[in-house]
Order: C-alpha cells, then structure tokens, then sequence
C-alpha cells in the first residue's frame, strides 16, 4: 500500500512525500507451489521461499528435526 501525505502550507495546498506502509508482523514463508516437488534427497539444489509481508530479511535458517541449524 502507498500512502502520500498531504497538507496545507499556510493557505497553499500541497501533496507531500509519498510512502509504502507495510505490515509489521511476522512474515508467513511458503514455498510456492510450482517448487513443492522440487527438492530431491541428496542433491545440492535451490530452495525458492515467498511471501506477501516481508520487504527484508536479515537471516534465514533452516532446523531439521536434528537440531543443527543451516544458514
């Protein structure tokens, strides 16, 4: 979503800077659909995440079930 600000400069009207206004909570990651079959055991491949919240990410990690983390 975008958002402009606008106002009045004494009896002057004026549209000001505008800005994305984005959703503060956390992020749902999903793999898409397309990219669900594609991972194979064993073979080094890419994993493809998307979502609709986030604008930046500073780390992603992955924990299988034996608990060491993968950056």
């Amino acid at each position: 979503m975008v958002a402009t600000l606008h106002g009045k400069w004494g009896f002057e009207s004026f549209a000001g800077p505008s800005f994305h206004i984005r959703n503060t909570q956390q992020a749902d990651w999903k793999v898409p659909e397309k990219d669900q079959g594609a991972l194979i055991v064993g073979r080094e491949d890419s994993l493809h995440l998307e979502s609709i919240c986030a604008i930046c990410a500073e780390k992603i990690s992955l924990k299988p079930a034996d608990g060491k983390e993968i950056n």
